[in-house]
């Protein structure tokens, strides 16, 4: 990926995209790019799957995040009651209350 491609995939400027070291090769740059996009979502908040065709119900905690996957951050997810992780997009998810911000 070149100068150009990366900018135009991260919404980044060219100031800010010459700040790389020069001796980075382009799956380096594009490792260092992904980690200064903003993700809406940290690890160990709470979300849920926006509804949709298929989409699992309940609260999952993002485990954490992974690496941008088409132009769009990625998270590792876990529901309360699973065993199991998912791969889930910012696009399929909203935030929810902490758990210790629920009354019942």
């Amino acid at each position: 990926m070149d100068t150009h491609q990366l900018v135009a995939t991260y919404g980044l400027d060219l100031e800010e995209k010459t700040r790389l070291p020069p001796k980075l090769n382009p799956h380096q740059q594009e490792n260092v790019l992904i980690k200064c996009m903003d993700a809406k979502f940290e690890s160990g908040g709470w979300v849920e799957f926006v509804t949709g065709f298929q989409s699992p119900r309940g609260r999952f905690r993002i485990v954490r995040p992974l690496p941008v996957d088409q132009g769009e951050p990625t998270y590792r997810v876990k529901g309360e009651g699973e065993t199991f992780e998912r791969v889930a997009r910012e696009s399929q998810l909203r935030g929810v209350a902490n758990k210790g911000d629920i009354s019942n």
